[in-house]
């Protein structure tokens, strides 16, 4: 019986308690946090790519199609 009696002063030092729980909320936050910013770094990434390909590709057929097409033939 002494051994499940409990502080009646709150102090709870032998159970996980709402400060576990804190702990618990935070991690979950931060896993999340680094998720968002990895998408959106892979996102920003994408974005780039996708501009630098077309910009050469406009650059591609403008020459094609303007340049090359406006020479006098030889």
């Amino acid at each position: 019986m002494e051994e499940k009696k409990r502080c009646l002063t709150g102090h709870d030092a032998d159970d996980f308690g709402l400060i576990g729980l804190i702990i618990i909320l935070a991690i979950i936050g931060i896993i999340i946090f680094l998720i968002v910013m990895f998408v959106s770094v892979l996102a920003m990434v994408g974005a780039g790519f996708g501009g630098f390909f077309s910009i050469r590709n406009y650059i591609k057929a403008f020459k094609k199609n303007v340049i090359d097409s406006n020479r006098a033939p030889a």
